[in-house]
């Protein structure tokens, strides 16, 4: 039993997913074409295969076929269009500017420069607001200024009479007592 052709090809090209990519980068025309000796190989064997295997076979060919759909100039035409759709520049005279200035500048003025805060600041207290909870247990850790320092002077210490490439003692290395006691 023989299909016609455009019965076929109807069928071919039902599936919107695979019709649309195939047919992008080619004319109409060519991809008929295409699809016309996939068709006539199929009369010639006698066997309609399944739809998707004759979308497989029109497909490899279509990839071997140079595209010759006409390419369209998406950022041009783009560009025109907002040309095209550009309001005129109005051209206003110096003195149309400076009345417009002074317009401007006198709305300004009448804004009150009273600004409320929406929410209250950190040092403020709200009426009625309790005291934040004090953590239970330890306080947070932290490091007395007196063991940074101690900590600063080490590493002072340890700059200036170590080499740094190789960790040996330089030719004015001195005891870090000493050093301190100098350096203090």
């Amino acid at each position: 039993m023989t299909k016609s052709f455009d019965s076929w090809f109807e069928d071919l090209v039902s599936n919107y997913v695979w019709a649309e990519p195939a047919q992008m980068h080619h004319r109409p025309e060519t991809f008929k074409k295409i699809a016309h000796k996939v068709y006539m190989q199929e009369v010639a064997s006698g066997v309609f295969r399944p739809i998707q295997e004759a979308r497989k076979h029109v497909y490899n060919i279509i990839c071997n076929t140079p595209g010759d759909a006409k390419k369209v100039d998406w950022a041009g035409k783009a560009l025109k269009e907002m040309e095209q759709d550009k309001e005129p520049v109005i051209e206003i005279s110096e003195e149309e500017i400076q009345r417009r200035l002074a317009e401007w500048q006198n709305s300004l003025s009448n804004v009150s420069n009273n600004f409320t805060p929406r929410f209250p600041l950190l040092d403020e207290k709200e009426e009625g607001q309790e005291e934040p909870k004090k953590p239970v247990g330890k306080p947070y850790p932290y490091t007395p200024l007196e063991k940074l320092r101690q900590k600063e002077l080490h590493l002072r210490y340890i700059r200036e009479n170590y080499e740094p490439t190789n960790g040996q003692p330089k030719s004015n290395w001195l005891p870090e007592s000493e050093w301190i006691k100098n350096n203090l």
